[in-house]
This record gives C-alpha cells, structure tokens and sequence, in this order.
C-alpha cells in the first residue's frame, strides 16, 4: 500500500532543513565563482519538492533563486 503524503508539505523536516541550509552554503560562493564566465547557468533541482511550506518556510528552489538574484545572475 502507498503512504498517505498529503501533509508532507505541510512543515519542512529536518532532514530537508539541513539540505536547504547545505544548499544555500553552497550556491553563495558557486554562483559567485561562476558568474565571471558569462555563461547561460542552468540550475536543476532533481529534489525540489514546493517553493514555499504550508507553514511559510521556504523551499530549495526559492533558497537558490533568491540567492541567484542577490548575485545578480
């Protein structure tokens, strides 16, 4: 039998808190270096999952576009 998802996105989990917060560690300085090259960056999320929680935090693929415009990119 399937598990019953729909309060999945209710609440980030802990689990998905520490990707997010290795994640934004990450991007910061990778955008940063990768910016000088003046190439199309292309970013893909294979674990996305919802750009905002029903609880208001905020998702992966909102982390990296926020930190993408900070630099600019």
């Amino acid at each position: 039998m399937s598990k019953n998802t729909k309060d999945f996105f209710k609440k980030k989990k802990e689990w998905s808190k520490v990707k997010d917060e290795i994640l934004a560690c990450y991007l910061k300085p990778y955008f940063t270096k990768i910016q000088y090259t003046k190439k199309k960056i292309i970013y893909i999320d294979g674990f996305a999952g919802v750009g905002i929680f029903e609880d208001g935090t905020l998702g992966s693929p909102l982390i990296a576009y926020n930190i993408a415009i900070k630099k600019n990119l």
